[in-house]
């Protein structure tokens, strides 16, 4: 690496290895940045100071946590011992839905969280108790559900979208397809639902009523899309990053890498920030997918890439935390 690579207190990370591997399957760990902290989970979960990176707390230590998901009163973290919430400022416990298997990072809204379950359950819970509003249980595993106007769409393992209304678990719609998703579906603008299918299938769905507005076919993605400027970013599992129109899913561009994406792509000033299983971090430009920079000279990453206060920052295997000031991202390679 360059000289000017800063190398932020290697033992950050001792805390928390950020990998969360339930089975066979590795789900992505980004962190979550909300005001002056950086929460991170993996084994475990902690929270950093936003500015220095210090760590803050750290918390449930050795047990298999995945993404964290941050509200105003609680930071939400799944694990393949249940659902755990935790105070945002200490880390301490506030209460938690215990389950004999995987519960996957909610989503949240109207001060409820929305959690799917590899034991096939949904479940709609108060985020200020803990308390179970209502449980809806289905055939095969339910990732995170995607939320549109008072609905939420899920699937997984049936190769099955439902729509249940999210005051009361009543189904809605179903929509029939063609295998089991990769993993959660995202909502995007317009009132449709993003899925990806182990087939290689990308579809948009209508959320209101089921309908496919496109579908196009491809190499598996490894994860759902990230979205931004009517594009769908995401990885493949033979190492590609993919840019497609969200109107209709046309390929907009495509570029090979030797691993396959571990995380959500991480989008900001028109560029795409991604990081693999090969210790490999890349920037694209996310207009025209041309190459900003690609680096190999890495250990494997645990989390990120991220933008934070202007700087680039990655979590690796080695527990180190690196960082590279924002300017990377005009074309410079760190």
């Amino acid at each position: 690496m360059k000289a000017s690579v800063q190398i932020a207190c290697c033992f950050f990370l001792a805390w928390c290895t950020a990998r969360a591997d339930t089975g066979s399957f590795i789900y992505p760990t980004n962190p979550a940045i909300v005001d002056d902290a950086v929460y991170l989970s993996g084994h475990g979960v902690s929270r950093f100071q936003r500015f220095t990176l210090k760590p803050v707390w750290h918390v449930l230590a050795g047990l298999n946590t995945l993404e964290p998901v941050a509200t105003p009163t609680a930071i939400l973290v799944g694990s393949t011992t249940g659902l755990h919430a935790l105070d945002p400022a200490t880390g301490r416990s506030l209460w938690r839905i215990m389950s004999k298997s995987t519960l996957f990072p909610p989503a949240t809204a109207n001060n409820i969280a929305y959690i799917g379950g590899i034991d096939g359950s949904v479940r709609a819970v108060s985020i200020d108790t803990g308390h179970v509003v209502w449980r809806r249980d289905y055939g095969g595993w339910i990732y995170t559900p995607a939320i549109f106007q008072g609905r939420l769409v899920v699937g997984g393992k049936e190769g099955v979208l439902r729509a249940i209304d999210a005051k009361t678990g009543d189904q809605l719609w179903k929509k029939v397809l063609v295998q089991e998703l990769v993993y959660r579906p995202v909502a995007v603008p317009g009132g449709g639902v993003v899925a990806t299918l182990f087939s290689g299938e990308v579809l948009m769905v209508n959320a209101r009523n089921g309908e496919i507005r496109w579908r196009v076919k491809g190499e598996t993605p490894s994860f759902p899309p990230a979205i931004s400027d009517g594009r769908l970013y995401f990885g493949t599992f033979d190492g590609r990053v993919q840019a497609r129109a969200l109107s209709d899913g046309h390929l907009i561009w495509e570029q090979q890498l030797n691993g396959r994406l571990h995380y959500l792509p991480h989008i900001t000033n028109d560029v795409v920030l991604v990081g693999t299983n090969q210790a490999e971090l890349a920037a694209y430009n996310a207009t025209t997918g041309k190459r900003l920079w690609h680096h190999k000279e890495i250990n494997e990453l645990v989390a990120g890439p991220v933008v934070i206060d202007n700087k680039v920052v990655s979590f690796t295997e080695r527990k180190d935390v690196l960082s590279w000031p924002a300017s990377f991202l005009d074309g410079s390679s760190p």
